[in-house]
C-alpha cells in the first residue's frame, strides 16, 4: 500500500528572512504563527536582523524561547548597542533604556550625518560582543534546521553566503549596516550587510533542496517624501534600489508574507512588540492559502 502522505511530505519548506531593523521582530511573529499551524520549516535563510532571528531559532527551534531570549536582549540596560555619549545630555538621569539609547542615538548619527565624517560610527566588536547574548559562538553545524546568511561583497560587488564555520561571525557580518559598521575582512573580501545585495535568499535555498519557499518580506514602502538636503535624496536613492532589488528576489518565492509595517523607521525598537505582534496577524491571515499551495506543489512534484 502507498502511504500518499509520506510521498507528498519529502518535499522541503525553506523560510527566507529579510532585513529591517526594528521592523525585524515582525519576522518572529510570523514564525511563531508557521509553528503554531505546524507549516514545516526545513531550512532558513537571512539577511540583517532576518540573520539574527533566523539563526536563534535554527539553533533552538522553539519560538517561545527565542522570543523570550530576543525580548530580553532588546529590553536589558545593561546591553549597550550605542556609545553612551552619543545618547544625549541628560547623562544625570537614569539611564536610557536600549530601545530609547537605538532610537535616539541613530537618528544622531544617520539623520544628522555624524557617520559621515568616518569609516563607520561603531566597531565590529561593538555588534559582535551584543549579539554574542542572543547567539552563542557555534558552529552552523550546531543548527537544528539548515541555516544559510547572506552578506555583501563590496571587493567584488555580489552577493556572498555564509553556510558552514561561526555562526556568530556569519550573522554579525550579515548586520554590518554600511557608515555605522565597518566592512569586515573575510575570505579576502571585505563584506557588509546582506541587505544590499541578498534581501530575501529565495534562490539560495532552493540550491539548498527546498522545493517551497516563504519569504517573510519586512521592506518599508516608500511614501511621498520632501527632499530638504543631499543626503535626503542619497538615502532615498538607497531605498529605491534596495526595494527594487528585493521585490525581483520576492518574484521567486513561493508565498511572500508583508504585514503592514505602519510606517516603523528601522531604527525604532521601541515599537518591536507591535511589529511582532503585525507579522504573527498578518501570517494567520494568509495561513490557510499558504497551505493549500505546499499541499499543491507537494502533489505536482511527487507526479514529476
Amino acid at each position: 500500500m502507498i502511504h500518499w502522505g509520506h510521498w507528498f511530505g519529502n518535499m522541503k519548506v525553506g523560510l527566507s528572512l529579510n532585513g529591517g531593523a526594528a521592523r525585524g521582530l515582525i519576522h518572529l511573529g510570523a514564525i511563531e504563527e508557521l509553528e503554531n499551524s505546524r507549516v514545516p520549516i526545513n531550512m532558513i535563510g537571512g539577511c540583517s536582523i532576518g540573520a539574527m532571528i533566523g539563526a536563534m531559532y535554527a539553533l533552538t527551534p522553539n519560538v517561545e524561547h527565542v522570543k523570550r531570549q530576543l525580548f530580553a536582549f532588546l529590553e536589558d540596560t545593561k546591553d549597550q548597542v550605542i556609545p553612551v555619549e552619543l545618547v544625549g545630555s541628560d547623562s544625570g538621569k537614569e539611564r536610557r533604556s536600549l530601545l530609547r539609547k537605538i532610537t535616539h542615538s541613530l537618528r544622531l548619527s544617520i539623520y544628522y550625518g555624524i557617520s559621515l565624517a568616518q569609516v563607520s560610527l561603531l566597531s565590529t566588536e561593538q555588534l559582535k560582543e551584543n549579539i554574542a547574548k542572543v547567539i552563542p559562538d557555534a558552529d552552523f553545524s550546531d543548527c537544528k534546521i539548515p541555516f544559510v546568511c547572506s552578506a555583501t561583497d563590496i571587493t567584488n560587488n555580489r552577493e556572498y553566503y555564509f553556510t558552514k564555520g561561526s555562526l556568530l561571525d556569519a550573522v554579525t557580518t550579515s548586520c554590518s549596516i554600511p557608515g555605522l559598521y565597518p566592512p569586515v575582512l573575510h575570505d579576502g573580501v571585505q563584506l557588509v550587510d546582506g541587505g544590499w545585495s541578498a534581501l530575501h535568499l529565495t534562490e539560495k535555498l532552493r540550491e539548498m533542496g527546498a522545493g517551497f519557499v516563504i519569504a517573510v518580506d519586512i521592506q518599508q514602502d516608500i511614501k511621498e517624501q520632501k527632499f530638504t538636503s543631499g543626503l535626503d535624496v542619497v538615502l532615498r536613492s538607497n531605498m529605491a534600489a534596495r526595494n527594487v532589488l528585493g521585490n525581483e528576489q520576492l518574484k521567486r518565492a513561493d508565498a511572500v508574507i508583508q504585514p503592514d509595517t505602519c510606517g516603523v523607521s528601522w531604527w525604532d525598537f521601541s515599537r518591536a512588540k507591535e511589529c511582532f505582534v503585525g507579522g504573527k496577524e498578518q501570517t494567520n491571515k494568509q495561513i490557510k492559502e499558504i497551505k493549500q499551495k505546499i499541499r499543491s506543489a507537494r502533489l505536482k512534484s511527487f507526479f514529476k
